[in-house]
This record gives C-alpha cells, structure tokens and sequence, in this order.
C-alpha cells in the first residue's frame, strides 16, 4: 500500500484570475446542490452529507478541462432541478444534461479525445459524442469514459485508489497499476484544488484500507 499526502497547493503551483473564477463557479454549484437536495430530502441530511462539495469539486475539474465528464445518479426532480440552473453557472463549454435521474455535466473535445483513443470500445457506433456519452451511462459503463469501470474492474494488474481527507474517502475507483499514482494525483488535485485542503492518496489492494 501506498499513502501520500496531497498538499492543496503545490510549491510550484500559484493561483491565477482563472482558478479564482473556477472555484466561485464551485460555490455556485454547491449550493445548487445543497438548496435542491435540502428541499428533497431535507436540511439536515444535507448538511451531514460531503456529496454537494465533492459535487462541485468534479464539476470544477470539468469546467477546467482537467475532467472529461462528471456524472451522477440522483433522483429525476432532483437531477432536472439541478440541471436547469447549473447550466447557467458553468462556462459555455460545459454541456450540463438530464435525463431519467442521470445528471451529467462534460465538454465535448475532452470526451471525444476519449473515445478517440479507444475506438475499439466506443467508435463501432460512429455516433455523435451525446450519444455515446448516454449509451455509455445507460450500458453501465460511464467510469471508462473517465480510466476505470467495468473493464478495468475486470481486467488484472488494477488497484485500488483512494482519495481521503481525514477519515473520510472523497472518491475510490480501480485503475491500471502503471498509471494509478498519475490517475490519482490528477483526481486529488481536482478535490483539492476547490477545497483548499491537504488530502491523502492510498494506492493498493490491501484489504485494511477503508
């Protein structure tokens, strides 16, 4: 097992105009979430509940092309009632779409970069973009999209990623071991970079990791 810690802002690294914009666009997204799930669901499950910032984390890193696509299964009121404003927070090149509970928020060049590079899974189609992102989420198989899912679940060599702050797992996928420490350093930032906090990375397949 590997455990590293994740600096939210790297010696090398300084803030700009741009990320200041980006993170405020994360502020906007989060309390889309939190007022839209909050009247669902009720204030107090939100308030317990990390998802609205990790939300928002995600939709940053699409927002700024470092993510090709963000994807959520919530309730169909819940994703429509987001969907319907979240488009006007995010820049203009971030398609945000709903559909039957699927909440997806992507741009087209870095997605289509993807399926460029794996046409051998997603190209026999010969379809638009929009569609093989939904023929992706409605088959199951949205996480290839993004370096994991069901092949790579499937497939020998993978290991387990974490990305933890404190005692708590933002994200955990499975990815191809030699480029697991690229994948999850890359994921960190994206969590890092909105919450301006330390995170720890875990990478392996030891059973003691949460």
């Amino acid at each position: 097992m590997q455990r590293e810690k994740f600096p939210h802002q790297p010696s090398h690294r300084k803030d700009d105009a741009r990320d200041a914009l980006l993170r405020e666009t994360g502020r906007r997204a989060e309390r889309l979430f939190r007022e839209v799930l909050g009247r669902l669901y009720g204030e107090g499950a939100v308030s317990a509940s990390r998802y609205p910032e990790i939300a928002a984390a995600e939709i940053v890193a699409v927002a700024a092309g470092r993510k090709p696509l963000y994807h959520e299964l919530l309730s169909e009121e819940a994703a429509e009632s987001v969907a319907d404003i979240l488009r006007f927070l995010v820049p203009e090149e971030v398609t945000v779409a709903a559909e039957a509970g699927h909440l997806l928020a992507y741009r087209q060049p870095e997605v289509r970069a993807v399926l460029a590079a794996d046409q051998e899974n997603f190209y026999p189609r010969k379809a638009e973009v929009e569609s093989v992102i939904w023929w992706a989420v409605k088959t199951g198989q949205c996480g290839e999209l993004l370096g994991y899912g069901a092949r790579s679940l499937a497939s020998p060599g993978t290991v387990r990623v974490l990305i933890v702050e404190a005692e708590t797992v933002l994200a955990g996928f499975r990815t191809p071991q030699r480029h697991a420490r690229q994948f999850a350093e890359a994921r960190a930032f994206d969590y890092s970079f909105y919450l301006q906090r330390d995170l720890t990375i875990l990478i392996g397949n030891d059973p003691e990791i949460p």
